[in-house]
């Protein structure tokens, strides 16, 4: 969503923090007398909370500090290199940790002979959506089911004038290869897989190929 150079400007105002009571106060009176919302003094504000509030609040803080411990750990659930198949990678506490970079070619299969035909990704994906997309799991998983979505039911008529139909579930293979810190390039994807039937979710993605040293 923002780019690498708006975090400086984060922590900056993050600091403010730190500061007293006082500065806190002064500063919801400024806003306060700005939208013309309230007049009353916030020096007399008071907050206060019953037993069954401070208990949920306690729960929902235990809670989300345990899931910001453990959530980190889930790539252990995972086979394989966690670089490279990036399972359990985001929420991991590693930030700017990996290079990797790919090249992709989609294919979608006709029904009757299971003919492919080359997609052109610049026709679907900007420069930079397919330079992410082609080393990502889960981004090549959707835009190959973006593919098989809009290639459902066509037909493509040849230079000879016979048509071909590509079905209500068009299949769709790919043959990508990624380079890992490089470490030259390898084949991320089994091409025989119809991606189109994959589904997106937790599981182990089995049609990603293993690293191997």
């Amino acid at each position: 969503m923002f780019p690498i150079g708006v975090f400086p400007l984060v922590m900056i105002c993050s600091t403010l923090i730190f500061f007293s009571e006082g500065f806190h106060v002064k500063i919801i009176s400024f806003l306060s007398k700005i939208s013309l919302k309230s007049n009353k003094d916030t020096n007399d504000l008071s907050y206060s909370l019953n037993n069954s509030s401070k208990s949920f609040i306690k729960v929902l803080f235990i809670s989300f500090f345990i899931m910001q411990l453990f959530l980190p750990f889930r790539y252990l659930l995972y086979p394989g290199k966690l670089f490279w198949t990036e399972q359990g990678y985001r929420f991991s506490w590693r930030v700017m940790l990996i290079e990797k970079v790919g090249y992709a070619q989609f294919y979608i299969h006709e029904s009757e002979k299971d003919r492919k035909k080359l997609i052109e990704n610049h026709d679907y994906l900007t420069p930079q959506q397919e330079k992410m997309m082609a080393t990502q799991p889960d981004m090549i998983l959707q835009y190959a089911h973006h593919i098989s979505k809009i290639y459902k039911d066509s037909i493509l008529t040849l230079s000879n004038g016979k048509e071909i139909t590509f079905g209500p579930n068009p299949k769709v293979t790919a043959d990508i290869k990624v380079a890992l810190f490089n470490k030259g390039s390898r084949s991320f994807t089994d091409e025989k897989v119809n991606l189109s039937e994959q589904k997106r979710g937790f599981l182990h993605k089995k049609w990603i190929l293993p690293y191997e040293n």
